[in-house]
């Protein structure tokens, strides 16, 4: 009978800064992807749910989809264009929402409940992002062709700045996660959390103060 082996290790995807058992050998169950994975890619969570990296990540950019969801619209001239074109940022919001269920999931409401619930390796990487940040988007002439071919760069740009600043608190931290993920390990992440990561830079304020 053949052993069990991480999915994770299997896709060569690299180990995390701390790791609980040895790379390769099944350290868990993500209850949530139900993949097998080592300790280095997966981690007991604060409420003792066991995830794989990318379930974990993945959960911010799902809360942040339901916390945009569920805002109450803004009366300013900005949120008025938005929503002259509110099938594109419902789009993007059921895009970013994966498989997620609102009603069985511990989905989250703000940042700090993302950082108390979520593993070790991804309250280290977050922070100086949760000190504050600041958000520089690519310009569009330098980044043309979207993976999601149906959405412009100008639609995702504005759905998204349109965002309850929960939800971008969210969105961001996911999209910084991916930022610091390993090559191979990009490609399990949806396309539309990819394009996010490679249009925008975030940079922690304490970058800004450093002389």
């Amino acid at each position: 009978m053949a052993n069990s082996d991480c999915y994770f290790c299997i896709v060569k995807n690299s180990k995390v800064a701390i790791s609980l058992g040895t790379i390769g050998n099944p350290f868990g169950c993500c209850q949530k992807c139900h993949s097998l994975t080592c300790g280095s890619h997966g981690d007991r969570l604060p409420h003792n749910q066991f995830m794989c990296l990318i379930c974990d990540t993945t959960l911010a950019s799902t809360s942040s989809a339901a916390v945009a969801e569920t805002a109450e619209p803004e009366e300013s001239p900005a949120d008025r264009i938005i929503r002259e074109d509110e099938e594109v940022k419902e789009k993007i919001i059921d895009r970013l929402s994966l498989s997620y269920n609102p009603k069985t999931d511990l989905l989250v409401s703000s940042l700090d409940q993302y950082i108390e619930r979520t593993s070790r390796n991804n309250r280290e990487k977050l922070n100086d992002f949760r000190r504050g940040h600041e958000i520089i988007w690519t310009e569009e002439r330098y980044y043309p062709s979207l993976r999601v071919s149906d959405i412009t760069f100008a639609q995702l740009r504005a759905a998204i700045e349109s965002f309850p600043p929960n939800a971008k608190d969210l969105l961001f931290a996911a999209v910084l996660l991916v930022q610091r993920t390993e090559v191979e390990l990009k490609t399990l992440y949806p396309d539309i959390l990819l394009d996010i990561a490679d249009l925008v830079i975030i940079k922690p304020m304490r970058e800004n103060n450093d002389e």
